[in-house]
């Protein structure tokens, strides 16, 4: 294995591996191998070596995931903002269109009650305008009833 290739970490926890899978085994060591120590710590130097470039790569992932996450609970806050004030102009709108109604109403009211006192004003001044007339009319009549006594009895067959 050439170790001036940049390996990564995988590859050379691979190659560690394999070294430790083709050691031979020393005879009654109960387990113990016989492997290339030079060779092995080469591969732990190397492995030493990727640890920086696979840790930039995670932080660099994790930075990607931090700028991506606070990205979107920047839009979210964005959105709710708009939502929120959205919804105050539609409540806002609500209100102004239940106080023009209520004017509308209070509008309407209050005609309908100028009407009514003018209505009422308007009989009573033609009560009182019949009422005057029809007392000069009764005067007027009785002035001719008078009158109209007064001639027969000083007319041509009243002996006075």
């Amino acid at each position: 294995m050439d170790m001036d290739n940049r390996l990564n970490l995988e590859q050379i926890l691979g190659y560690m591996e394999d070294v430790l899978d083709s050691a031979k085994q020393m005879p009654f060591s109960a387990g113990r191998i016989s492997l290339d120590g030079d060779h092995m710590r080469e591969l732990i130097t190397a492995a030493r070596a990727a640890i920086p470039d696979e840790i930039k790569k995670a932080n660099s992932i994790l930075d990607d995931r931090a700028a991506i996450i606070a990205g979107a609970k920047k839009e979210a806050e964005s959105l709710v903002r708009r939502a929120e004030e959205r919804a105050k102009v539609l409540v806002s709108n609500d209100e102004i269109t239940k106080q023009a109604r209520q004017q509308g109403i209070d509008i309407i009211n209050q005609a309908q009650t100028t009407s009514k006192m003018l209505k009422n004003s308007a009989y009573e001044y033609i009560e009182e305008i019949l009422s005057e007339s029809e007392k000069g009319l009764s005067d007027a009549l009785n002035d001719v009833r008078r009158t109209r006594t007064a001639l027969k009895s000083k007319g041509p067959g009243s002996r006075k």
